[in-house]
C-alpha cells in the first residue's frame, strides 16, 4: 500500500521510459506538490544528490547538453523508492495475514483438542475466571479478605476443609463424578470454597487413589486469586517471517485457585479410567500443598452443605476408621 494515497498513479507508470527533459522538470513538480512534508524532504534530498556539481563553466555545457538531466535522475530514483516501498508493504500485509491466519487455526486446534481431553475450552475457562473473579470480589468482606498471620508473624496461615465448614465458608462449586472403568467403578470428589481469610481453598480425591497404608489421599490447594496472575514484560519479537516487533508477553506469575481446582479434578479423571493409575500420581506432579496438620472434628451440625463424602475423606466425620490421616 502506498504511504501517500497520492502516488498510486505511479504503479502504472515506467520511469525509465524516454522522456525529454521539461517533462522530468513537469513531474519533478507534480510529485513535489503532490507529496508530504517527508516526501518533498526526500525529492529535495535526491536532488542535491543528482544535481550537476560540475565547475564553472563545465557546468553550463553540462546542462546545455544534459538539460533536465538532474530532475531525470531525482524523479527516476524517487518513484523506484516509491513503488518498491509500495510492494514492500503488501508483501508484508500479505504475511501478516498468513500469519494470522495460522494463529486463527493453531487456536482452534488448540480449542478442539482441549475439548476432545477434557470436554471444554482450557482457554475459555481462564477467560471466564476472570471474570468470576471480578463478581466474586465485589461479593467479599473482610473476612473474606483480611489474612491472618502465623505465630512468628513471618506467613499468612492456610485454613484447611475444617474451618471452611465450621465458619459456613460459600461453596463454590461442587461436584461428584462416578468413572467406568474395566474393574468397576471410580467416584472423583471436589469442592471449591469461597475465599477465607485471604486464601481460596479447594479439595479433590478420587475412592481408588489410595496411600501406601491403604488411606485415602486427598489433594488440596490454596490460592490467594481465583483467577490466573500474569506479569507483562516488553519484549522483541520476530515471527516466522523475519519481521520484528515489540509485543508486551503475558508470564503467569501463579495459578488461580479455578486453574488448581480444574487441572487435578481433570488429571483424577482421566487417570481413573485405568484402574490403580490414581495410585502412581505423585503430589508434585500435581503440584499439590504438603499437610500442615491433621483435624479431625466432627460436621458442626447446623451446615446446610451436604457433602458428607468430603468430610469423610478429609476424616471431619466420625466413620470409625481414618482414611487420610496426613492430609492436615
Amino acid at each position: 500500500m502506498f504511504a501517500n494515497k497520492n502516488y498510486e498513479f505511479l504503479l502504472d507508470f515506467d520511469e525509465y521510459d524516454d522522456h525529454c527533459g521539461l517533462y522530468w522538470i513537469y513531474m519533478y513538480n507534480k510529485l513535489f506538490s503532490l507529496g508530504r512534508d517527508e516526501d518533498r524532504y526526500e525529492l529535495e534530498k535526491l536532488y542535491n544528490e543528482c544535481k550537476n556539481d560540475a565547475p564553472f563553466p563545465f557546468n553550463i555545457l553540462t546542462a546545455l547538453v544534459g538539460f533536465g538531466d538532474d530532475y531525470r535522475k531525482t524523479c527516476q530514483y524517487f518513484i523506484h523508492n516509491v513503488k518498491m516501498a509500495n510492494y514492500n508493504d503488501d508483501d508484508k500485509r500479505e504475511d501478516i495475514a498468513k500469519r494470522d491466519m495460522l494463529e486463527k487455526e493453531q487456536k482452534e486446534l488448540q480449542k478442539k483438542i482441549s475439548i476432545n481431553t477434557y470436554g471444554y475450552d482450557v482457554n475459555e475457562a481462564r477467560e471466564n475466571a476472570i471474570l468470576e473473579e471480578t463478581r466474586l470480589d465485589l461479593s467479599h468482606n473482610e473476612v473474606n479478605n483480611d489474612l491472618v498471620l502465623s505465630e512468628d508473624g513471618e506467613s499468612y496461615i492456610q485454613f484447611g476443609g475444617h474451618a471452611c465448614i465450621e465458619n459456613n465458608v460459600k461453596v463454590l462449586k461442587e461436584e461428584t463424578k462416578v468413572i467406568e472403568n474395566y474393574k468397576g467403578a471410580v467416584t472423583v470428589h471436589s469442592i471449591m470454597f469461597d475465599k477465607f481469610h485471604g486464601y481460596y481453598y479447594c479439595v479433590i480425591y478420587a475412592t481408588d487413589d489410595l496411600d501406601e497404608n491403604g488411606n485415602q489421599r486427598v489433594y488440596q490447594k490454596w490460592s490467594k486469586s481465583y483467577a490466573d496472575k500474569y506479569i507483562s514484560i516488553p519484549q522483541i519479537e520476530t515471527d516466522m517471517y523475519g519481521y520484528s516487533k515489540m509485543v508486551h508477553k503475558k508470564f503467569k506469575s501463579w495459578d488461580g485457585i479455578d486453574t488448581l481446582y480444574r487441572t487435578i479434578r481433570d488429571k483424577l479423571y482421566q487417570n481413573s479410567q485405568i484402574p490403580g493409575m490414581n495410585q502412581h500420581i505423585h503430589d508434585i506432579e500435581l503440584g499439590v500443598n504438603k499437610p500442615s496438620k491433621k483435624e479431625n472434628t466432627k460436621l458442626p451440625k447446623d451446615n446446610d452443605v451436604d457433602i458428607s463424602k468430603i468430610n469423610q475423606a478429609l476424616g471431619l466425620e466420625d466413620t470409625g476408621e481414618d482414611l487420610n490421616g496426613n492430609i492436615f
